[in-house]
């Protein structure tokens, strides 16, 4: 599926944008809790607004992703985890 959206992405005057999601394993979870507390932003809403008590974080290059394409993000959000920023 990732290839197939990423080749959708490539063709000429084609813009793909998409999100996927997935259980957090132990790779995630160490990946998280590494983080500083400085790398967690406030999560937006669709309407722009920031999510009571809700944060983001990239975690691109922190997790082992074999066969994802090149240039693909990875990033955690949710609940603000107790350590980030509120």
């Amino acid at each position: 599926m990732l290839d197939r959206l990423h080749e959708q992405d490539n063709k000429r005057g084609r813009r793909v944008e998409y999100s996927l999601g997935w259980s957090i394993g132990e790779a995630e979870r160490v990946a998280i809790t590494a983080l500083p507390a400085q790398a967690w932003s406030p999560a937006i809403d669709a309407d722009g607004g920031v999510r009571d008590g809700a944060a983001v974080a990239e975690l691109t290059g922190l997790l082992p992703l074999p066969g994802w394409p090149a240039g693909m993000r990875s990033s955690s959000g949710g609940n603000a985890p107790t350590r980030a920023p509120n």
